[in-house]
Formats: C-alpha cells, sequence, structure tokens
C-alpha cells in the first residue's frame, strides 16, 4: 500500500538488480559453522579449528576482494581452504539453494598447475549433490537444489591430493530461497 516505487538507473551502469523482500538469504550472512577440515592423517584429531582462517565470507582466502571464479567476480559467497566441511541452519524455511561453485582464481595466480577438488552439498544428513572433480581450467558450476524441510545444510570441499595447501574454492552468491 502506498506509492510505488521508481527508480531510474543508468543501464550501462547496472550489473545487476535483486529484489529479495526477505524471501532469499545468502548463507554469508547466515553465520555459517565450521565442522571439519582435512580429513587426512596431518591434522591433529584433538584441536578443533575456529572458522577464522577456514572460512571467508564474501571475499578471496588471500585478500579482501569479491570472490572470483574463471574471472566472474560474486559479491557475495563463502571461499574456503581445501577439504572444509561447514554447516548453515535453515530450519526447515527454506525452498531452493543455489550457488555458482569452483576453485577460487587465486589459486592460479599463485602458479598451481592442475588442483582439483570436488563440491559436496548434504541436507540432514543425507548427499543431495556431488560435482565431478573442478580445476582451474572449469567453468563455474552451477547448483541448484531443492531444500525444501531442510533443517541443516552441509557444504563440503574435497580435494584429491591431502598435502596441496593452495586449493581455495568458492561457494559464489551461494543463497537460500523461500
Amino acid at each position: 500500500k502506498g506509492k510505488p516505487w521508481v527508480l531510474s538507473l543508468q543501464a550501462d551502469k547496472v550489473a545487476s538488480i535483486q529484489v529479495m523482500n526477505g524471501n532469499l538469504s545468502y548463507l554469508s550472512d547466515m553465520s555459517p559453522k565450521l565442522l571439519e577440515t582435512w580429513r587426512d592423517q596431518i591434522e591433529d584429531e584433538n584441536t578443533k579449528p575456529t572458522a577464522e582462517g577456514w572460512l571467508f565470507l564474501d571475499r578471496m582466502v588471500t585478500r579482501n576482494a569479491p570472490i572470483t571464479i574463471r574471472n566472474k567476480p560474486y559479491r557475495k559467497g563463502i571461499a574456503t581452504r581445501k577439504h572444509v566441511a561447514f554447516s548453515v541452519d535453515l530450519e526447515g524455511a527454506y525452498s531452493k539453494f543455489t550457488a555458482a561453485v569452483g576453485l577460487l582464481d587465486e589459486v592460479m595466480a599463485v602458479g598451481r598447475v592442475d588442483p582439483r577438488v570436488r563440491f559436496v552439498v548434504k541436507a540432514d544428513g543425507k548427499e543431495l549433490w556431488r560435482s565431478e572433480l573442478v580445476s582451474c581450467e572449469s567453468p563455474a558450476v552451477p547448483v541448484a537444489l531443492d531444500v525444501k524441510g531442510v533443517k541443516t545444510l552441509v557444504l563440503e570441499v574435497e580435494t584429491e591430493d591431502p598435502l596441496d595447501m593452495l586449493e581455495y574454492a568458492g561457494w559464489g552468491d551461494a543463497r537460500v530461497v523461500k
């Protein structure tokens, strides 16, 4: 009720417009919780790492810049180091999860030739989706999943090489919609 909004913009200056009306939430704004890192023998099982140094909200891993996958910047998203699992509480309030996943462009910038990772999404303990192996040459992989009724969403990044320290992965525009 009331007057409709009028918005005037120069078309060549607009990259995108999103009208959210409270129906869309970015995972980076939902306090993701670090669950585990490095599922191999290198990690000391007696210490639980904090999210700091493992999850990077709305920025790259090594610098304060937007997440970038194959030269496309994502204003919102979550960047991680390799072999990380984190969760987001959805409380059954959302119906769809979407993201664009891939290795971050900064991986190429540090000179790695061909690191490869796999992205996994689980809902309430059940695997919903698993990507093929993704390399620096792979395009961003779109993810669109039904999460109706899901209480806890878990996102994981698995690696082929447990000793490779320079595998940085991105969940660009990771979000849920009611």
